[in-house]
């Protein structure tokens, strides 16, 4: 629930959120954590090519078929249906689960020191 109603779009709420962080916390270099499930991968590909300065990476967990269903009825990601986002110099990883996820990602924050 919010103050305005019983539901509030979960998509708004993190990219409002996002850039709200990143304007109270200027220093800080972000890792984006999601799944493919529903929107997480648009949203913060929008965000960081609105703030590539503020996003060290962004780490998407690709969801199983059973996981895809679960999360919003199709066997098959939410991306399938809509074009890629162009991080531009901002990486992105990928893999199904955090065991994957975690050399990838630490290869690109090693390769990727902040300023």
């Amino acid at each position: 629930p919010t103050n305005t109603g019983w539901f509030r779009s979960g998509q708004d709420h993190k990219r409002e959120n996002l850039h709200r962080l990143a304007k109270e916390f200027p220093d800080i270099q972000w890792v984006l954590v999601g799944d493919d499930g529903q929107h997480d991968p648009k949203i913060y590909g929008a965000f960081a090519h609105d703030r590539p300065d503020v996003v060290r990476a962004i780490a998407i967990r690709e969801l199983t078929p059973a996981e895809q269903v679960l999360s919003h009825g199709l066997p098959v990601s939410n991306e399938e249906f809509a074009p890629r986002v162009v991080h531009g110099e901002v990486p992105v990883v990928r893999s199904g689960d955090g065991y994957g996820l975690l050399p990838k990602l630490q290869r690109v924050l090693a390769a990727r020191v902040p300023d």
